[in-house]
């Protein structure tokens, strides 16, 4: 009798608990025809009991076989039971089993079952399983009429290879589809991918994960985000809605609405589109955007733009109906494509043409198609114009066939150039020197302090070349195989002396700063979008070395430390020096460990020649070292950091930290904490 007085304790305890909660859970329901009666098939040991009119059964098994009840399709198994025939209820524990039909199985360590409901609560390692999937929880409720199986204290659902898991879970037995909420992580590693989601729809049928809110996946090609769309996990393809996002290693794709296969990696994004380029730091925005990264190519159509930084403090817009971006490594491809009606604005140069062409290995811009270049007051005229960028500026410019300069002086008139083919330098893009090769004619308006016109020089040669001084005046001029030249004075000038053949003033079509900013597609650009956290150094550390003054080197540089760290060259809340190709941070306090507490550290190397970098990196203009102050690679009582400079002749290092504020970096102007500047000749 002990057995049945544990049992009844059990039971009593079980049955407060029970249905407490399910009160909770099952709604009162409409009158219907009543299910069968849970009976009994086998029992090892059979105990009845009768009161107050009611049966109550004990039940256990014999040593061959489980105990074993049925109603209608579905068959229960375990070790004990405890049934309650009048109101079809029963309590089952030790190895509990439950088959539905050919299909559905669900195990666990107790059961409370509900028959006339036909509602199973299983506690206790909990197994569910069907011909798509598998689900394991602590706790599992399974309403057999609304075919529905949930959990609601975490739970992990296995399909094929894919895995989720969450807090809440919900599975339709008859559409197959588990909706997951709170904590949803979706792992595959036979795909290598991983989702994290607050709340997901999973179709075993067809291994498709639906979603209403920010979602997160990550593969093994980069990070795609969105807060609403499918991801298909069989095939690796998601559609994206509301402020989607493709990350990969070398690209940004951004829009309204994206389609992207992993497999063949190829994206198709819609409204508001950006395409981002890390390496040659481009933002590309449009209507329709395509990103191809086998080819390395993203294309993007209707009121296309380009955005990249472009000299110190300035930056490059260019607009066309498509832009095409390569960017292949492998292949020495590096280029971007724009046609037709291009428009190009910065502060230092603005253009426009029918098609650009811009070659970033070489640094080389080609305009076709009737060009048109201004830089200061410089209007450039050509079938064809090339610049050769450098630094992000303008360094030369090639102008083929039918060769044109011109600018208007402050009395309105017009200077001008003309020749076959013409070479322009320049120095941080102001105009300094003019090489014309072949039929040069050049026409120049000397004045007297800006104001009183002495005459206009006309020369007429083979070939000639021209200086210009820092304010963008005529400096000198050399003409070779000098044909005419002559000062006509001001009495003596007609109208049409005062233009060579073919001038044509073009300033109305030139693109002002309103080409972006007043543009009504392009309101989300801002001045600075994009995500260049590191400006260019300064020009006044390029200079000479920077070292502390001797007072304060030395209070802080003791003999000892010059022997062991070397020459100390600058000092924050930690000093640095520089031993040949080492460089040591020292921390000024004792006790106060280099770590990465408020975020990652780095180190930006600025060889003294830029073509000295890598082809990938040239257009960046600097090398990144990453500082990682980990707890292994410090030294001596952990307050020494050491790393080793890149071998170029001569560099300067900046060396800074990111901070971050709840693992987002912060606004760019706080961002970028720049610690120290110095110079280091090496040898």
């Amino acid at each position: 009798m002990s057995y049945i007085y544990k049992t009844i304790l059990f039971v009593l305890v079980g049955l407060s608990f029970c249905s407490s909660v399910y009160a909770q859970k099952i709604q009162p329901k409409k009158e219907k025809e009543k299910p069968e009666k849970v009976e009994l098939l086998h029992a090892g040991e059979l105990e009845t009991i009768k009161s107050g009119g009611l049966e109550t059964r004990y039940l256990r098994r014999s040593d061959s076989a489980k105990v074993h009840l049925k109603q209608e399709d579905m068959d229960f198994y375990c070790t004990e039971a405890i049934q309650f025939p009048d109101s079809n209820f029963v309590v089952a524990f030790g190895d509990v089993v439950i088959h539905k039909g050919d299909s559905i199985t669900l195990t666990g360590d107790t059961l409370y079952y509900y028959g006339n409901d036909r509602v199973a609560e299983m506690w206790g390692n909990v197994y569910f399983t069907d011909l798509q999937m598998k689900l394991t929880a602590p706790q599992m409720e399974y309403d057999v009429p609304n075919n529905l199986a949930s959990y609601q204290y975490t739970g992990k659902v296995t399909s094929d290879s894919t895995t989720l898991t969450s807090r809440k879970g919900y599975y339709n037995t008859q559409t197959q589809i588990v909706s997951f909420s709170k904590n949803v992580v979706l792992d595959n590693p036979t795909s290598n991918y991983h989702l994290e989601s607050d709340t997901l729809d999973y179709n075993t049928n067809n291994r498709t994960a639906y979603f209403t809110t920010r979602t997160e996946i990550t593969t093994a090609d980069g990070k795609l985000i969105a807060e609403k769309g499918e991801y298909d996990t069989q095939f690796s393809k998601s559609i994206f809605e509301k402020n989607a996002q493709i990350e990969t290693a070398e690209y940004i794709l951004s829009g309204d609405f994206l389609d992207y296969d992993e497999v063949l990696e190829v994206g198709k994004a819609r409204g508001n589109v950006m395409a981002y380029s890390k390496k040659d730091t481009i933002a590309l925005y449009g209507d329709i955007g395509n990103y191809y990264g086998l080819e390395k190519k993203v294309e993007i159509f209707g009121n296309a733009l380009v955005q990249k930084p472009f000299g110190a403090g300035d930056t490059l817009f260019l607009s066309a109906d498509t832009l095409i971006s390569i960017n292949d490594s492998l292949a020495g491809r590096r280029e971007m494509i724009a046609y037709p009606d291009v428009l190009l604005f910065s502060n230092n140069m603005q253009g426009i043409a029918d098609s650009l062409a811009y070659n970033f290995t070489d640094s080389l811009i080609q305009f076709y198609d009737d060009p048109v270049l201004w830089s200061d007051a410089n209007q450039m005229e050509a079938d064809t114009i090339i610049t050769k960028m450098r630094g992000n500026g303008i360094d030369k410019l090639f102008m083929r066939k039918n060769a044109f300069i011109a600018s208007k002086d402050s009395l309105r008139n017009y200077n001008q150039i003309k020749g076959r083919d013409m070479t322009a330098q320049f120095v941080e893009s102001n105009l300094r020197r003019v090489n014309v090769d072949g039929n040069a004619q050049n026409l120049y308006f000397a004045l007297e302090k800006d104001t009183i016109l002495i005459g206009m020089n006309r020369m007429d040669c083979s070939n000639m070349y021209m200086v210009f001084t820092d304010s963008n005046t005529l400096g000198s001029i050399t003409s070779i195989k000098q044909v005419d030249a002559k000062l006509i004075p001001p009495h003596e000038l007609k109208v049409e002396d005062t233009k060579l053949k073919g001038f044509n003033w073009r300033e109305k079509e030139r693109p002002t700063k309103a080409f972006v900013y007043n543009n009504p597609n392009w309101k989300a650009i801002s001045e600075n979008p994009l995500p260049v956290l590191v400006q260019p150094i300064p020009k006044e550390f390029l200079k000479e070395k920077i070292l502390l003054d001797d007072s304060n080197k030395n209070e802080l540089e003791s003999e000892s430390e010059y022997e062991k760290y070397g020459e100390l060259v600058a000092k924050n809340w930690f000093n640095i020096y520089v031993n040949g190709d080492t460089v040591t941070l020292v921390s000024l306090n004792k006790n106060r460990i280099l770590k990465q507490s408020n975020g990652d550290f780095y180190a930006d190397i600025f060889p003294t020649n830029n073509s000295d970098l890598p082809d990938s990196i040239q257009a960046q203009g600097y090398e990144i070292i990453s500082l990682k102050l980990e707890s292994g690679q410090l030294k001596e009582a952990e307050n020494v950091y050491r790393f080793v400079l890149p071998t170029y002749e001569k560099v300067t290092v900046r060396i800074g930290q990111i901070r971050r504020e709840a693992n987002e970096i912060q606004d760019q102007k706080d961002a970028w904490t720049e610690v120290f500047n110095y110079y280091d000749l090496k040898k």
